[in-house]
């Protein structure tokens, strides 16, 4: 029930707020932290499981992947990708205004492969999904190359972020996944 109310009511308000506002290190690395102690009470472990093992068991990404697509989508529809017949489009690269923004989306291109292999897509929703493919592929090295420091069940056999639904709620819920998790 814990999982299904954050999917449900907290995913959508924070993707939808993420993709316009400038979140600082730390309100992310909250975040993250609070996403984790939810994991943790949906599955009914301790907190001394390996914050890997809690992501890659119940298939939630990260605020910085969900960061990095929402906004990368989000400026792909910049007055940059318009048609020249549109006044914005004519002005905004006359500017040349450097805000945190602009320097934040370079950030993103760059750790996300975007400004070396653009995506060669024709409409946004296909964008939208191919950014979300590349950021999740990157999502998932980062979190093999975190398991690789671990010694457990667990690394031998997930190989990638995704929703196991082997628990449910209960004690021996708790149980396989701090087994599996080897705590």
């Amino acid at each position: 029930m814990i999982r299904d109310l954050w999917k449900l009511v907290h995913v959508p308000a924070l993707t939808i707020a993420d993709a316009v506002v400038r979140l600082l290190v730390r309100g992310r690395d909250v975040l993250e932290r609070r996403q984790r102690e939810v994991g943790r009470t949906a599955v009914g472990c301790h907190g001394r499981v390996a914050n890997e093992a809690v992501q890659g068991d119940l298939g939630w990404s990260g605020f910085a992947a969900r960061e990095a697509s929402s906004k990368l989508t989000f400026n792909n529809r910049r007055p940059l990708n318009m048609h020249w017949d549109r006044y914005a489009r004519r002005v905004l690269p006359a500017t040349c205004i450097r805000t945190q923004w602009t320097r934040q989306m370079y950030q993103l291109e760059q750790k996300s492969g975007l400004s070396q292999d653009p995506l060669r897509v024709h409409s946004v929703g296909t964008y939208a999904q191919a950014v979300q493919q590349r950021v999740r592929e990157i999502e998932d090295a980062a979190w093999q190359l975190a398991l690789t420091g671990k010694e457990s069940f667990y690394r031998q056999h997930q190989n990638s972020i995704r929703a196991v639904r082997l628990y449910d709620n209960s004690v021996g819920g708790t149980l396989l996944f701090e087994a599996r998790a080897r705590c």
